[in-house]
């Protein structure tokens, strides 16, 4: 199966798992829950999945690699305790709590979620030491004397052997006590997930033309080439860096994630030509236009949605400081700070759950940060006392440079979207429109972003309250 039907299928299976009957039983006792086995090359996507997942629905994630752990750390350390049997003193062997079950215990502390997922990677590769424990917490559930709690669901992750010599392989009365799913790499799906991610449109446009290049493993006893979902992404963040650095892209650096020179080579002169090319005769330079298109208009949406998140946090902050006023009946003494501490705090929860996305989490930081600098700008003395009147003028004042930033962001989008579709009704041929159209359509930032298809923006659809 593909990375994407084996998100929904753990996420059906985390449902299952955590459903519940009239009497709040579990449907599938925790002892027939079978801990989910992932099977998939390395750089597939198998971690990042399991956020998505842990996020969508609504519960907590502990995620670790269990490649790093010790057995003391893993299972616990062992101490001598007394304890009396028959009115006979005997020094016993106890070990301490598991660090990865105290993390589970420490998160649900954190976040007051009580169900949720325990995720460890790279499960068929542990230390030798580490395997019989290994086993143990396959079978029962268990990290020695501690099990872990009723309401977390685990899934474990790891590679065919071909790609790592040190996975161990799992016996079959092991095997039979878990839900195996085996994860191949699929471009089309993964290409879904780029668009959200917002990788680079060169990156999207040779792998569309170049499929095979996607993602390709190839070791021999002199060598090891490779290319993967993960070197992709990661080199595009850096393409993304030097572009606006304006540092130079050379094969040095793209062969610092692709590694593989051929592909490495083939991708640097497919990024220098159509960077530099000015021909739209070719197949390849339109088909990569199409691409650089719809990347404008995602990025031009994305940041549209950002000064939105932004708004609507600065504008619920300044209620949340007035209604402290209006209870108090008071100056305002400390209570923007009150307020902003409420905010840093569920903060930190949001940061716990990862319920939050990347883009609410910056804004809502950076509305932390602008409501802190208004209180800080008017407040008088030494006790930091300002009055609500002022405080409301202040706020009123910088705001007004909020909602013209945000208006300003919202026209130039529809600019950006109305040139690409301009562009296209002029330049792309029947087959191209189709791929514009579909990738438009497909695109996680603009699929939802207003009627761009027929009268592009019109009615965006977006307010800053909802």
């Amino acid at each position: 199966m593909n990375i994407k039907v084996a998100k929904k299928e753990i996420a059906n299976s985390i449902k299952a798992y955590l459903a519940k009957d009239e009497r709040g039983q579990y449907l599938i006792p925790t002892t027939r829950q079978r801990p989910i086995l992932l099977i998939g090359a390395p750089g597939i996507g198998k971690t990042a999945i399991m956020e998505q997942v842990a996020r969508e629905n609504q519960v907590a994630l502990v995620s670790y690699t269990i490649t790093h752990h010790t057995r003391n750390s893993a299972i616990g350390i062992p101490q001598v305790v007394d304890m009396h049997f028959d009115r006979e003193a005997f020094s016993v062997t106890k070990y301490s709590m598991s660090e990865i079950i105290a993390a589970i215990y420490r998160k649900m502390n954190a976040t007051n979620l009580k169900e949720g997922i325990l995720f460890l990677d790279e499960i068929n590769c542990v230390d030798e030491s580490l395997a019989p424990q290994m086993l143990q917490f396959l079978q029962c559930k268990t990290f020695g004397n501690y099990k872990v709690p009723d309401g977390w669901v685990i899934v474990v992750a790891g590679n065919p052997k071909e790609y790592n010599s040190s996975v161990r392989e799992f016996d079959i009365a092991t095997l039979d006590r878990m839900k195996r799913m085996e994860v191949e790499p699929d471009f089309d799906v993964w290409l879904e997930y780029a668009w959200k991610a917002r990788v680079n449109s060169t990156i999207l446009s040779y792998l569309y033309s170049h499929k095979e290049n996607f993602y390709k493993i190839t070791i021999t006893s002199d060598e090891k080439k490779f290319v993967t979902a993960r070197a992709w992404e990661d080199l595009s963040d850096m393409l993304k860096a030097y572009e606006r650095l304006e540092y130079p892209i050379t094969i040095d650096l793209v062969s610092e994630y692709v590694q593989d020179d051929e592909i490495a080579k083939d991708f640097i002169e497919y990024y220098h030509t159509v960077k530099n090319s000015e021909d739209m005769s070719t197949e390849l330079i339109m088909n990569a236009r199409v691409f650089d298109k719809v990347h404008r208009v995602a990025e031009a949406i994305y940041n549209c949605e950002y000064e939105r998140y932004f708004a609507k946090n600065v504008l619920n902050m300044t209620n949340d400081i007035f209604e402290i006023y209006r209870r108090n009946m008071s100056d305002f003494r400390y209570d923007t700070y009150s307020v902003a501490e409420v905010k840093r705090q569920k903060i930190s929860v949001h940061e716990e759950t990862n319920f939050l996305s990347e883009i609410e989490m910056a804004a809502m930081k950076n509305a932390i940060k602008f409501v802190d600098d208004i209180a800080v700008k008017h407040a008088r003395g030494m006790d930091e006392i300002f009055y609500a009147e002022e405080m409301q003028e202040a706020v009123s004042k910088e705001f007004e440079d909020v909602l013209p930033n945000y208006e300003r962001v919202l026209l130039d989008t529809r600019v950006v979207i109305r040139e690409a579709w301009d562009f296209a009704k002029r330049c792309l041929t029947e087959e191209q429109m189709a791929l514009f159209r579909k990738e438009m359509s497909s695109n996680y930032h603009i699929k939802n972003f207003g009627n761009w298809a027929d009268e592009p923006l019109m009615d965006c659809g977006i307010v800053i309250c909802d």
